[in-house]
């Protein structure tokens, strides 16, 4: 997918249309850059080089566990067309990066340094988007972080949230593998309708049991008086009830004091479903409407 114009409006649906969630070839061609022991991925938008800062407040999002930069292809594409600054972050051992022999170790405090690193780079009016484990990454951050906003997309809940879902541990020795196809497409995409998944199944990379069970265990507490800045909890519909019981997305909300929304119909990974454009949708309406006049 080569770079995408800005976006006229009679132009939308038709450029949204040409946009595959599952082809990440539109992230690839971007220009990189180092962001502590993560790389950050910087939409043409930003308009410039990182270290000198986006004239407008820019997008940061932050991928979940298994995951890397890749699974926000269509969402750079979507932000560039409409001129909004935005970028993704591969967390350290993610995306393709190596996983060394401490990476067992890597938990939610380790990888929220490659998000200050990357929100530096980006300037200090920047909005992480997390999304699943990578939402509490991004949360803790911005508690030690100069950001402008923040938003949650199928957050993990913090640890002292008391509607938190307590998770039983996985084993701390040795990464977490990847899901099998079935159970990760189920997990992930969650549809009835199966697309050739091979592209999305063949990016997905072990886990850092450290990160998963600060997660599962509820061992990171959030104070959100430290981050005092906009923000929104955007809930997946059709997400799985034993990490995200009925509710804790709402309360998650409520304990950040962040505007809430739910897409019915969206799976946990809402940036890759078939209609991904509506969760896109709904942050560039966010933004417009938190920003709006921004120079």
């Amino acid at each position: 997918m080569s770079h995408v114009e800005p976006l006229a409006p009679q132009g939308e649906t038709l450029a949204l249309q040409a946009i595959d969630p599952l082809d990440f070839g539109y992230l690839e061609a971007l220009p990189r850059q180092r962001a502590g022991q993560g790389r950050l991925h910087l939409g043409h938008a930003l308009g410039y080089t990182a270290g000198g800062g986006p004239d407008r407040p820019a997008l940061l999002f932050v991928h979940g566990a298994h995951h890397g930069a890749w699974c926000f292809s269509a969402y750079l594409a979507f932000f560039d067309a409409l001129g909004i600054p935005a970028a993704a972050l591969d967390l350290r051992g993610h995306g393709g990066l190596p996983q060394d022999a401490a990476f067992c170790r890597q938990g939610v405090a380790a990888m929220a340094e490659d998000v200050a690193a990357a929100c530096a780079l980006l300037g200090p009016r920047v909005v992480p988007v997390g999304h699943s484990a990578g939402a509490l990454v991004a949360a803790f951050a911005a508690m030690r972080q100069p950001i402008a906003g923040l938003g949650l997309l199928a957050p993990s809940p913090p640890g002292n949230l008391p509607q938190a879902a307590r998770v039983e541990a996985v084993f701390d020795g040795s990464p977490l593998p990847v899901p099998p196809l079935a159970a990760a497409q189920a997990r992930y995409l969650d549809e009835a309708a199966p697309r050739d998944v091979r592209r999305f199944y063949a990016r997905l990379c072990p886990e850092s049991p450290a990160l998963m069970n600060d997660r599962y265990g509820l061992r990171v507490p959030i104070d959100p008086r430290r981050i005092a800045v906009p923000g929104f909890c955007l809930a997946a519909g059709r997400d799985s009830p034993r990490t995200h019981p009925p509710g804790q997305d709402r309360a998650v909300a409520a304990f950040f004091g962040f505007r809430f929304a739910e897409l019915p119909e969206a799976p946990h990974c809402c940036m890759l479903a078939r209609d991904w454009s509506a969760s896109a949708r709904y942050i560039a309406a966010w933004y417009s409407s938190v920003f709006h006049g921004t120079a």
